[in-house]
């Protein structure tokens, strides 16, 4: 169990809530209240069909059951309810009458074994059944037979049930009657025990569904990517019409599923939900909003999290908490501040729209969306906070209202578009609901994209070059020609090996394969016709046909020019909106790509050969893509923690980026002691190169500070997209976010600036030690 660190003093613990299943488990007895132990056991056999309560809308818990209503929920159990109608013609019982409503059911129970009847030839079935009779039946249904028992009858059966707990709780003699609450609680355990010698339950086997603990982790009320009717959980998919909506994100329970992988019932476990909506993330720290107000959480790294049906820890998804994210907390009931884990949605939104048009600051509206009152909008694109004017054509968008803020809106905007052949359509044309682009099958999201996609006369055919417009799920969206300023078919090529053919035709042959690193900051691995080592490095145009990449060399245009960091140009040339970045260091063993941002680009002078190639397009020609020479540093900062040295090779330990990471049997003896702030170098053979560096200032006190820019002692020092903070205060390093940084005297602060000249006036690491 993990504690949560943060301020959540407006949290007050969500009351309990009970599911239930399928169309009659919502039935509501009088007598029968929430609280009750039997209440859970009682709404279950509702669920499954297997009891019911009374006209008048009670259930009557104290009632006794008779001979005959126990035998018909015991057939019902065993799934042998169309056996019984089948043998309900005649009785082979002196007091069951012709056409008795429980004929078929006595016979069907009879013929399982596990009920008989009376000596003189009877089976009073209006006879109230007793704690051994039910003992007895019980285990009889679950395979157990009287020359298996020691001991004498009933005490062996009634020990027996007790052992297996399905009796636990119930203190009745063997003589006294059974109650229907008492029967319904006895029963589902039954149900939900294992059949002697066997690993299914009673419930498994009879084809009534399989008892499985699942969190639920989401469902298609919140992720419109979902098909209607299915929840999302920790063990897959199910299906369930009722099992949906906040409240229940982030449950654990215990639900029965049928052979349909539709859950029949369920119930609850320990946890409550704490369930929030994300208003600003800063690393660790999120401010949100919830049923109560607002206010702020702290989560810790190793706090256990569910994200798309994968368990993880919150140190590996919180990449992909956003703006407009949903959390639930599972919490035990003793504390309102110890969770167990959590669970991550993406933003719950509108149906996907592309933009026609570039939003201009006089538009009053996106489609159906009012943005006329622009001070309620927030606009995240790509995950970072946006303006309006920031959407562009063929952006797609999604609106976002929080569960909590009546009036608030959230627009998500992504950009993201691939251009390649149309290879194929999965399954097929007509049916389309993938396609295979770039050597990668792709999902569609919309019917608009498969329109496209598909045998209509309209739409592109196979072998055509397209562009793929994709949403926040990274599935198709729309489908558009080709723009003569997409930049998705570049590419660097960073590695290239060769293989051996293990396939029949080419058995023993050379294969060649080339690493890629895309414009969208992902590298992948090709299968290509030739040996492609004189291309490393080199920027390339690519297409994937039959699983080979098709690679051709592109001729560069260098630019240079005056960097302009306010309106975004270089000399005369304007970034686009989305603009990507890519700065290439490269040595004779490697070559390594960074995607950069605005924010990382140095002030000044941009020299001709620090850029290897811009493309220039759109209305405007903009800058669609810079590519740049060893512009940032190809090594990474931190703090020398620990070195174990011997007399040709040593060990190092040093924290960057807020984690430990350790060098081992490094044949290099480097002259940093502990506690220096390093620049470290390294490649696949290790690290390289440490290099002792001294801080660029230091002060008593922070003047101002935000997220880019830091005030020291009367100037301003830009601060690095990546930079590292660290507490020293105490006797551990703490990493820190930014904007934990506060202005005022904080007791000593130093900034730690670029090692390389381009980047000297960056600030790459803060470390502070308070009073």
């Amino acid at each position: 169990m993990s504690k949560i660190t943060g301020a959540i003093s407006k949290f007050i613990a969500a009351s309990t809530i009970t599911i239930l299943l399928s169309s009659t488990a919502f039935a509501k007895y009088s007598d029968v209240p929430e609280t009750a132990n039997y209440y859970q056991p009682v709404m279950n056999l509702v669920a499954m069909e297997i009891i019911n309560g009374f006209s008048d809308g009670s259930f009557k818990p104290s009632a006794s059951v008779t001979r005959a209503q126990f035998v018909k929920m015991m057939v019902k159990a065993m799934g042998n309810e169309n056996e019984a109608a089948a043998v309900s013609n005649s009785s082979i019982f002196t007091d069951i009458k012709a056409g008795y409503w429980a004929t078929g059911y006595i016979n069907q129970a009879v013929k399982d074994n596990i009920i008989t009847g009376y000596a003189n030839g009877s089976f009073m079935p209006d006879e109230n059944v007793n704690f051994a009779q039910v003992s007895t039946v019980l285990l009889r249904s679950l395979g157990y037979t009287s020359s298996e028992m020691s001991g004498a009858w009933p005490q062996n059966y009634i020990e027996k049930a007790k052992g297996l707990e399905i009796s636990k709780g119930i203190n009745l003699k063997p003589s006294d009657k059974v109650s229907r609450s008492q029967l319904s609680i006895m029963l589902e355990r039954t149900l939900n025990t294992k059949q002697k010698n066997s690993t299914q339950t009673l419930a498994e086997k009879s084809g009534l569904g399989t008892l499985k603990t699942i969190i639920i982790t989401n469902s298609w009320d919140i992720d419109n990517s979902l098909p209607k009717g299915s929840i999302k959980t920790d063990l897959g998919e199910f299906k369930s019409e009722t099992l949906k909506g906040f409240e229940c994100l982030g449950r654990k329970v215990n639900a029965l599923i049928d052979s349909d992988n539709k859950i029949i019932s369920a119930q609850n476990i320990l946890e409550d939900s704490h369930i929030i909506f994300v208003e600003s993330v800063s690393g660790n720290r999120l401010s949100y909003s919830d049923k109560n107000g607002i206010g702020t959480i702290d989560i810790p790294d190793n706090l256990i999290f569910y994200y798309n049906n994968q368990k993880s820890t919150f140190k590996d998804i919180k990449q992909n908490v956003s703006v407009g994210s949903m959390l639930a907390f599972a919490m035990t009931k003793d504390s309102a501040q110890a969770y167990d884990y959590g669970v991550l949605v993406a933003p719950p939104s509108s149906e996907p729209v592309v933009l026609k048009k570039d939003i201009g600051i006089n538009d009053k509206s996106i489609g159906a969306i009012d943005i006329s009152n622009r001070s309620i909008i927030t606009v995240i694109k790509n995950g970072h906070k946006a303006s309006l004017t920031d959407i562009k054509l063929f952006d797609v968008i999604y609106q976002v209202q929080n569960p909590y803020k009546k009036g608030q809106t959230i627009i998500l905007v992504y950009d993201e578009k691939k251009t390649g052949t149309y290879d194929d359509a999965i399954p097929s044309k007509n049916a389309v609901n993938k396609i295979k682009l770039l050597g990668e099958e792709m999902e569609l999201e919309t019917s608009s994209a498969a329109s496209k996609l598909n045998d209509s006369s309209s739409a592109f055919e196979i072998g055509d070059q397209i562009t793929v417009l994709t949403g926040k799920t990274g599935k198709i969206v729309d489908v558009i020609a080709p723009s003569a300023s997409d930049i998705s078919n570049i590419a660097i090529v960073t590695s290239t090996r060769v293989g051996v053919s293990t396939e029949s035709d080419t058995l023993g042959k050379d294969v060649f394969y080339v690493t890629l690193y895309k414009t969208d900051g992902t590298s992948s691995e090709y299968k290509v016709d030739e040996d492609q080592t004189d291309r490393k490095g080199k920027i390339v145009k690519f297409d994937v046909k039959d699983e080979t990449a098709i690679i051709t060399t592109m001729s560069y245009t260098p630019i240079s020019g005056r960097i302009n960091t306010n309106e975004k140009m270089i000399g005369d040339l304007w970034l686009s909106q989305d603009a990507v970045i890519l700065d290439i260091n490269s040595n004779s063993k490697n070559v390594q790509v960074k995607k950069m941002t605005w924010q990382d680009m140095p002030t000044g002078e941009l020299i001709r050969d620090k850029v290897i190639h811009a493309e220039i397009g759109g209305a405007f020609n903009d800058i669609q893509l810079l590519i740049l020479n060893n512009l940032t540093e190809s090594g990474q900062y931190g703090i020398l923690k620990s070195k174990s040295e011997g007399k040709t090779s040593a060990s190092y330990t040093l924290l960057i980026n807020g984690e430990d990471v350790s060098y081992n049997n490094v044949n290099a003896i480097f002259n940093s002691d502990q506690g220096d702030v390093v620049y470290i170098e390294q490649d696949e053979d290790g690290l390289q190169h440490m290099y002792t560096i001294s801080p660029k200032v230091t002060s008593y006190e922070i003047q101002a500070v935000d997220s880019r820019r830091i005030k020291i002692n009367n100037k301003v020092y830009k601060i690095s997209n990546n930079v590292a903070v660290y507490d020293e205060t105490n006797t551990s390093i703490i990493t820190m976010s930014v904007n934990e940084l506060t202005a005022g005297k904080i007791g000593y602060v130093e900034l730690y600036a670029g090692k390389q000249a381009v980047s000297q006036d960056l600030i790459k690491l803060i470390i502070i030690k308070r009073k």
